[in-house]
């Protein structure tokens, strides 16, 4: 994976480099063994998150799902989104090098590619509850 910004990246790569020698995450080890200006941002990022809390609004009958609970499908989404990027691109590439190619060229083959990869992408799009374009 790759992140635009250097912080993220470098704090991303610490957190997998972790996550291969330790079974299980502790934040404050974490926090520990990583740089001190990686971790000031480490920090901040869970601090915001504590921010936002909501009330005790069970009381209220009204039940909020919490994090856990919604992981599995966030880390699905974020999976068909990055594929779906992944077509987005594939199929422009493809189409770019119909156009920069001579007439007297064949181009069924590439055609037959691009409309396989946007009916993968309107499938993925499906499962995203997304309006196909």
């Amino acid at each position: 994976m790759a992140l635009a910004n250097p912080d993220f990246r470098a704090i991303y790569e610490h957190l997998i480099e972790y996550y291969n020698r330790e079974e299980k995450l502790v934040i404050e080890k974490f926090v520990s063994e990583i740089p001190p200006e990686k971790s000031a941002i480490v920090t901040d990022i869970l601090m915001a998150e504590e921010q936002y809390q909501l009330s005790d609004w069970m009381r209220q009958d009204i039940p909020v799902k919490s994090k856990n609970e919604q992981i599995d499908r966030l880390v699905s989404e974020t999976i068909l989104n990055f594929r779906r990027h992944l077509l987005m691109s594939k199929i422009k590439e493809l189409q770019s090098s119909i156009t920069e190619l001579n007439a007297e060229v064949d181009n069924s083959e590439k055609l037959e590619e691009i409309m396989d990869y946007i009916q993968l992408r309107k499938t993925i799009e499906e499962k995203l509850n997304r309006v196909t374009s």
